[in-house]
């Protein structure tokens, strides 16, 4: 019986959330959960940036992320849970690495080495790295088949790096209406625009089902599970023309140029552009295809 540690840690994302629950719902049956890190085999570790020499408390001053529960291995055996390196133009991105991620049983990831150019002093052919997808719950996110009066729905609380204003502002210009789940960025009371905070699942899989696209645009990079999960519910997801995105999403997506994000958005918006057939392919991110090869590639190292 192998014992993990993988804590709720309420101020990451929800993206990051419904992978620890995905990853819950489908462990194998020798694998189990524990509250105690004392009494753990193995601890999983959502890793956004944090440094293993410097106290959690002075990189986030303002929100105390991460102080509620641990951010660095609290075992001797450990998974990292890569979702990106710290920001650009940290300082954080000159600093030592290297020791982090070549301990680790395992560095899990959707994200090419490549991708995120040279960072943390680490040399990626000493890591034991397993590239994979994130996935989507094909339990709860399904097409309904509903009038789709909302024209694009996006999600976030970064106007710059998801494109939020532009996504508005050229949904606006095509006379649709844009749905923000998230945080003020100061639209609020602006025409075709309508912000929504702290809803249930249920309403975000129905906000879905009523949009046509769904604002996958994230820079430099990312996952986005926004993206599949609105695909998923009929709702075309839109990216930037990006290898990250290209690399998953080439098949269901559209792509944006990300020097011309306003021009590319104002004409997609404008004639209503689809993919054909991406509800089928997107089943392929169903997290009962993907969970479990995630835990047999911790398994066999462990």
């Amino acid at each position: 019986m192998l014992k993990v540690f993988y804590p709720f840690n309420p101020h990451i994302s929800i993206a990051m959330t419904r992978i620890r629950r995905a990853l819950m719902d489908y462990r194998p049956p020798e694998v189990v959960f524990v509250r105690d890190p004392r009494d753990a085999d193995l601890h999983i570790l959502d890793f956004i940036g944090q440094h293993p020499q410097i106290e959690d408390s002075v990189l986030y001053p303002a929100t105390s992320l991460f102080r509620s529960v641990p951010s660095l291995p609290v075992c001797s055996k450990y998974v990292i849970l890569l979702h990106c390196h710290p920001p650009a133009g940290s300082g954080l991105l000159e600093l030592d690495y290297s020791k982090l991620f070549e301990r680790a049983v395992l560095v899990v990831s959707y994200l090419k080495p490549e991708w995120m150019g040279s960072w943390g002093n680490i040399d990626w052919s000493e890591v034991e790295y397993y590239l994979t997808p994130w996935g989507y719950d094909g339990r709860i996110f399904v097409n309904a088949n509903r009038p789709r009066d909302i024209l694009c729905l996006m999600t976030g609380y970064v106007a710059e790096t998801e494109k939020l204003i532009e996504v508005w502002s050229a949904a606006a210009v095509a006379g649709g209406e844009t749905v923000h789940v998230g945080g003020n960025i100061g639209l609020d009371g602006k025409v075709r625009y309508r912000r929504l905070e702290g809803i249930t699942d249920k309403q975000f899989v129905s906000l879905l089902q009523r949009s046509k696209y769904v604002n996958a645009i994230r820079l430099p990079y990312g996952f986005e599970l926004v993206g599949i999960e609105g695909a998923a519910c009929g709702a075309q997801p839109i990216y930037l023309d990006l290898p990250c995105y290209r690399y998953w999403f080439g098949d269901i997506g559209l792509f944006v140029d990300p020097a011309e994000v306003m021009e590319g958005l104002a004409k997609i918006f404008a004639h209503r552009v689809r993919r054909e057939g991406f509800e089928e392919k997107v089943k392929r991110f169903e997290w009962g295809n993907v969970a479990p090869k995630i835990w047999e590639e911790i398994l066999r190292r462990v």
